[in-house]
């Protein structure tokens, strides 16, 4: 697990981690643009090096209700599919609300996102 501020797309390009997961905040509506330049520059170094990641997945952490915020995360999740580098890509992704920008998650959110690590777990196992 790494953290995108502190990580370079290359060094995980140059890894080539069998399982990713990409992280991203939905602000004021809009999926991180530090996520997504982040993720771009990953396809390319993996384009570019020739390598690819087996599977991936997708978490979104946002302070609104599901309903609102669904189709955001939705197309993040569909961004990791585009450029053909990431094999398999979860078809949920993982929802992280939290009660405020800077966190904490809300209540129950820990142990749901255990239940679908485990669900998580199986897809990658099948």
């Amino acid at each position: 697990m790494v953290y995108i501020k502190n990580t370079a797309p290359e060094m995980v390009a140059n890894d080539s981690p069998d399982v990713l997961i990409v992280g991203t905040a939905v602000r004021i509506f809009m999926i991180s643009p530090v996520s997504k330049k982040w993720l771009r520059k990953l396809k390319g170094q993996l384009n570019k090096n020739k390598k690819s990641i087996k599977y991936g997945i997708s978490f979104v952490t946002h302070v609104l209700d599901f309903d609102k915020i669904k189709n955001k995360g939705n197309r993040f999740n569909e961004s990791l599919k585009k450029g053909n580098v990431i094999a398999n890509v979860y078809p949920e992704w993982i929802d992280g609300q939290v009660k405020t920008a800077e966190g904490p998650f809300k209540e129950g959110v820990i142990e749901r996102i255990e239940k679908e690590c485990k669900e998580i777990s199986k897809w990658i196992k099948s």
